[in-house]
């Protein structure tokens, strides 16, 4: 049913398929709640988020079963609409470049990955791409096409979670060490976020 109103989206997280897919408590109101809301003309696109962990799922053999559950769901719902995040700047996209570049010597593909954002930083100076296209688009596409992209990528992920322990683990000293020792970083001199904050609370006292 159109209710006459211009299409609205309503991003759904990720763990909200699994809660269906998996059948968990109150799976049953969570599927009333969304056809309820598709009647209403609305829509819930996908992100490269959601083809990421649902690749991850496939890619690993981990859980198969659920993935293809979870591709059902969301192309049920999405109406072929996705998210596309917005085009680096000229400084974001040389971090980037300068980052992957550094990666290198883990998987030659970064080679790729790296040009490409220096090409993004070359065509922001240039022009070609524009202030809009910062903002994040709204595109037609299926998901599956999404999905392709994320398992032809999966070695970006295995740098994602190396960083994402080495920055976001710095908890405790126990954790920090533990989290290091697995990515194969030294623990030489390493500070937890509470040492780095009392150390500038008290720098900003004295």
């Amino acid at each position: 049913m159109n209710n006459g109103f211009n299409p609205i989206d309503i991003y759904l997280d990720l763990n909200i398929y699994i809660s269906i897919a998996k059948k968990e408590p109150f799976h049953e109101y969570l599927i009333a709640k969304i056809n309820n809301l598709k009647k209403l003309n609305i829509t819930f696109p996908h992100s490269p988020a959601h083809a990421e962990e649902v690749s991850a799922l496939i890619v690993s053999k981990r859980d198969p079963a659920t993935a293809r559950k979870l591709t059902r769901l969301i192309q049920k719902y999405n109406n072929n609409i996705g998210y596309k995040p917005g085009s680096l700047n000229d400084a974001e996209a040389l971090e980037a470049f300068q980052l992957y570049r550094q990666q290198v010597n883990i998987d030659p593909r970064f080679i790729g990955i790296s040009e490409y954002y220096l090409n993004v930083a070359a065509k922001n100076r240039s022009g070609e791409i524009k202030e809009e296209d910062h903002a994040t688009q709204r595109i037609s596409e299926n998901f599956e096409s999404r999905l392709k992209i994320a398992g032809d990528q999966t070695y970006l992920n295995d740098f994602a979670n190396h960083m994402e322990k080495y920055f976001l683990g710095r908890r405790n000293k126990q954790s920090l060490k533990e989290n290091f020792s697995t990515i194969n970083e030294s623990t030489d001199n390493i500070k937890t976020f509470e040492d780095i904050h009392k150390k500038n609370m008290e720098l900003a006292h004295d």
